[in-house]
């Protein structure tokens, strides 16, 4: 990626930050997330992991109480089923969050479409929180689905050997080869399309 004085020029780029003295310009060049929607990912997740806590707390304090008493034994079960969801909605916010990350870390084209992809009854989270399998998944459609991710490009106006004037990645290739060899037109079509801009 180009840093913003190369493509503001040094005198353009010298007056722009005197003017903006401590503050920072951030070029996004896909990678970063923007401060609201990472706050916002942040807030949910917050908010499941003290709803679970709460309901844990009730749940021990109504063991205590509930010994031979029936009633109170049902809304220990009833506590139990909350905080068994609650967890569970927890894990999955984790789990949404770490792909959508991981989606957009990994420059794929729409992170929703990749997610269409992702088998997630495999993955699963450790101790610290962190996805086991996803990264796995992410290369292995790289590698077979590479329609779903950036192919760089760039024009070559000086190439006789190239008449539309385009110079694709290798991966673009290689995506395309393999897709032809797997039998998946579809697929390879998308590819084609996406290398010369149809």
């Amino acid at each position: 990626m180009e840093n913003l004085n190369e493509i503001l020029g040094e005198e353009l780029f010298n007056q722009i930050t005197e003017k903006l003295g401590d503050k920072k310009i951030v070029i996004n060049d896909g990678s970063y997330i923007p401060k609201q929607k990472f706050d916002e990912i942040i807030n949910t997740k917050n908010e499941l992991k003290e709803q679970n806590g709460t309901l844990s707390g009730e749940l021990e304090n109504l063991k205590k109480l509930a010994k031979g008493n029936g009633e109170l034994e049902a809304k220990i079960e009833e506590l139990q089923k909350n905080s068994a969801d609650s967890q569970e909605k927890y894990n999955k916010s984790l789990i949404d969050n770490a792909v959508k990350f991981e989606a957009v870390h990994n420059k794929a084209l729409d992170p929703a479409d990749l997610s269409k992809f992702l088998d997630y009854s495999t993955l699963e989270l450790d101790e610290a929180g962190n996805v086991k399998g996803l990264n796995e998944q992410i290369t292995s459609l790289k590698e077979n689905k590479g329609y779903l991710f950036e192919i760089s490009k760039q024009t070559n106006n000086n190439s006789p050997t190239n008449p539309v004037n385009v110079v694709v990645s290798k991966t673009a290739d290689e995506q395309y080869q393999n897709a032809i060899k797997n039998g998946n037109m579809a697929e390879a079509i998308a590819i084609k399309n996406r290398m010369y801009d149809i």
